[in-house]
């Protein structure tokens, strides 16, 4: 039966089947993990049965969240004149950013997000079977490796019968572009 299992789940059209089945039939659960094995084995096993749709940059919106700032970060805000020696001490002890900190390091982390080297993007791929389609919502973690090859991780998010719907997902968990941070985060942000 393992045998079985391990066929089946290496199987690219044995996967898509499922995939969509879990779609149309809403199964949240199922999802995630055939999603996850379709981009790996998009990524790792050279399977043909998709096409790319669109791709972009991606914020996501744990980065923007003060929990997330760095040693790196406060360096920065000090090397900028955002804050002194003695503040980066103070906010390294626990003290909480002031609202002109963190609106200057939000904008710091927005300019790296959206550089041209970035080190986080969203796509959406397409795959079907017979005219059954899903559009399958990914974000894309640029992984630096000491060889001179760069790696990518995929990282499931959602899986639709439409790519409207599956970049609505990517969007609730974060900015998809400048212009969609630009169009959004007030609104956004003023919830965190």
């Amino acid at each position: 039966m393992a045998d079985d299992v391990r066929r089946t789940w290496n199987n690219e059209q044995w996967v898509i089947a499922r995939l969509i089945e879990a779609v149309e039939a809403g199964l949240t659960d199922a999802k995630p993990a055939l999603g996850q094995r379709l981009l790996e084995g998009i990524w790792n096993d050279g399977w043909t049965a998709w096409k790319w749709v669109e791709e972009g940059p991606y914020l996501p919106l744990q980065r923007l969240d003060p929990v997330s700032l760095s040693e790196d970060d406060l360096a920065w805000l000090r090397d900028k004149g955002a804050i002194s020696a003695e503040r980066k001490a103070e906010i390294c002890k626990g003290a909480r950013l002031k609202r002109s900190e963190l609106e200057r390091w939000r904008e710091m982390v927005v300019d790296q997000a959206f550089e041209p080297e970035l080190p986080a993007s969203w796509a959406i791929f397409q795959t079907r079977r017979g005219l059954r389609t899903v559009c399958v919502a990914a974000t894309l973690t640029q992984l630096y490796v000491e060889s001179p090859d760069e790696q990518i991780a995929p990282t499931f998010v959602a899986a639709y019968e439409t790519f409207t719907e599956a970049l609505n997902a990517l969007k609730s968990n974060g900015f998809v572009g400048r212009r969609d941070y630009m169009l959004r985060s007030a609104e956004v942000l003023k919830r965190r």
